[in-house]
């Protein structure tokens, strides 16, 4: 093994740094998209940080940039969603997401892919049980911002 992700492992967590970008990007957004990984690692508390501000501004920073950065930073998130062992990860992770779909959104063929991934987290929380319910409603009833449902949907996760 080479160390490089293959297939189904392209898309599922990874603690590790990824070698290139999940989508087909010039060399130039090449190097900045594998940097972002990093920056997202750091962000969902993968990899330590030092720096105590906002860890998310970079990466929605960089979705912001152009369409097909916007893609990959959405491909990336949802990659450390897939099969993370870490709740806290999985919170931050969730977070990002809802911030990022409040700020821009990918493209059209992205948001049918998005779409379904959303709909299977939200069939797999459903399957956990009167528990995850339970926390569920009890994130709710918590004093939230202007998203109250979507962040307390993501709190679940």
């Amino acid at each position: 093994a080479d160390g490089t992700e293959t297939g189904i492992g392209m898309l599922t967590y990874s603690p590790l740094r990824i070698p290139e970008p999940l989508t087909q990007l010039d060399d130039v957004l090449r190097t900045v998209a594998v940097r972002n990984f990093g920056d997202l690692l750091r962000c969902m508390g993968d990899r330590p940080s030092g720096y105590i501000g906002d860890k998310e501004q970079p990466i929605i920073g960089f979705a912001t940039k152009d369409p097909r950065l916007c893609d990959e930073v959405y491909l990336q998130v949802m990659k450390q969603l897939t099969l993370n062992p870490s709740v806290e990860s999985c919170t931050k992770g969730w977070r990002l997401l809802l911030r990022l779909i409040q700020t821009v959104l990918p493209s059209a063929e992205l948001c049918e892919f998005l779409h379904a991934f959303l709909r299977r987290a939200i069939r797999r929380t459903h399957q956990r049980g009167p528990e995850v319910a339970a926390r569920g409603e009890e994130a709710r009833r918590r004093p939230r911002g202007r998203f109250d449902s979507v962040t307390a949907e993501a709190e679940m996760r």
